[in-house]
């Protein structure tokens, strides 16, 4: 998908004519299948019809008409930490990180690129970044996640369900609409088992990897979508998680693009962060590009495919 095509089919003249179309398919819908524990499947009653969409998500990083951010989940106002930007000159290396990062002087633009809408930073592009200073620094993640720093994200310990794996967040019906460009942080060497058959990815503002997940469903983490799809689930078993993402394609991927999870509780990364969990319908991770809806660079109009040339091989 283009750049103007993604643009127009983000028009809410669109988005209500597919909303009249989701409508029909759910209630057109047939009985389907869910996965049990042990693996085998049995008949279920589909999964309970959606409410109407919410509006759209606003669009990327903030502009000079509209202060909006590039993370759905966040709303719109600025990152709650900033104790980090102290650690170097923030004004006077803005722009040339933006453009290392995105690889465009459109990103530098003044009212582009905001250290104060950042959830992840990596320190090898800020010059005379004091180290210490950062380690320091309040929120900042101290193991390096996909290649990246976190400089600000929710704690477990602030959360309903912060200590139950796969199953965080308050459990709540889910909710539904359509995403814009989004930045992600997504490795095909993370999670061996899943990756293969799913592509999965963090939400993270200023990774510099872009994804456009379309149509979303939206819960707070993968014990929702298993409610959501009457099927048993137990986060205890390896690779049930990847086998109810299975049940997930087969049954919905007709009605919408990704699945985000608003307060996922990773059991094998991050250990105090609350991770936002985003996995397309569509896509899998086995090769480069792993998907066609995968960008870098700045939108909506500086935006190139993924740099799959021999030794590079990444966006």
């Amino acid at each position: 998908m283009t750049v103007a095509a993604a643009g127009v089919a983000s028009k809410n003249v669109r988005l209500i004519a597919e909303t009249a179309q989701l409508i029909q398919e759910l209630h057109a819908s047939s009985t389907s299948t869910s996965v049990l524990r042990s693996g085998s499947v049995a008949k279920t009653p589909e999964a309970p019809l959606l409410p109407p969409p919410l509006p759209p998500a606003p669009p990327s990083f903030p502009s000079k008409l509209q202060d909006h951010d590039a993370d759905p989940f966040l709303g719109n106002g600025p990152t709650n930490h900033s104790e980090w930007q102290h650690c170097f000159d923030a004004i006077g290396s803005r722009a040339a990180y933006a453009t290392a990062l995105y690889g465009t002087s459109a990103a530098a633009a003044e009212d582009a690129f905001r250290w104060t809408h950042v959830n992840v930073i990596y320190p090898f592009l800020i010059p005379n970044l004091n180290n210490t200073c950062l380690n320091a620094a309040d929120m900042v993640y101290r193991r390096v996640v996909v290649g990246a720093t976190f400089v600000d994200y929710p704690e477990r310990s602030k959360i309903m369900h912060g200590n139950t794996v796969n199953g965080g967040g308050p459990r709540a019906p889910p909710k539904w609409r359509r995403w814009p460009w989004t930045e992600v942080l997504h490795s095909p060497s993370w999670g061996r088992g899943m990756v293969d058959e799913q592509l999965w990815m963090y939400v993270a503002r200023g990774s510099g990897l872009w994804f456009n997940p379309g149509r979303v469903l939206e819960l707070s983490d993968t014990s929702d979508l298993a409610i959501f799809l009457n099927a048993s689930y137990s986060a205890r078993h390896t690779g049930s998680k990847a086998v109810l993402m299975q049940l997930a394609v087969k049954r919905l991927s007709h009605q919408f693009d990704s699945v985000a999870f608003a307060y996922h509780v990773d059991g094998g990364c991050c250990h105090r962060m609350v991770m936002r969990e985003l996995i397309s319908l569509h896509n899998f991770s086995k090769t480069c590009p792993v998907s066609p809806s995968m960008a870098r660079g700045w939108p909506p109009h500086n935006l190139r495919p993924c740099n799959c040339t021999p030794r590079v091989g990444v966006c």
